[in-house]
């Protein structure tokens, strides 16, 4: 009867550590379960701020074509001007002579 009772209490106990180990395992699951959702979270705000950071860049690369389009204009306006400046200077060269 005494060894029974004697293996009981160490059921018990054996019972009683196999739960604080199976709670302690919970607990920790769930702390790396809320770390790997915040961890989630941080990706995904890093993933949209890598997307405006492209979007601004394209904007900025689009700006720059634009730049460089009016200036290839303004270029060629002032190449024209100045054969058209060259052509009356030449006009009045001639008039001179």
């Amino acid at each position: 009867m005494f060894a029974l009772a004697m293996l009981g209490s160490c059921n018990q106990k054996q019972l009683a550590k196999q739960k604080a180990e199976a709670d302690k395992a919970r607990e920790i699951a769930e702390k790396q379960t809320l770390r790997a959702k915040k961890m989630a979270e941080l990706a995904k705000a890093a993933e949209l701020n890598a997307l405006k950071r492209l979007q601004i860049a394209e904007r900025a690369r689009q700006e720059a074509l634009i730049a460089a389009q009016k200036a290839k204009m303004a270029q060629q306006q002032c190449e024209a001007q100045n054969r058209l400046l060259e052509g009356r200077i030449h006009k009045l060269e001639k008039k001179k002579k």
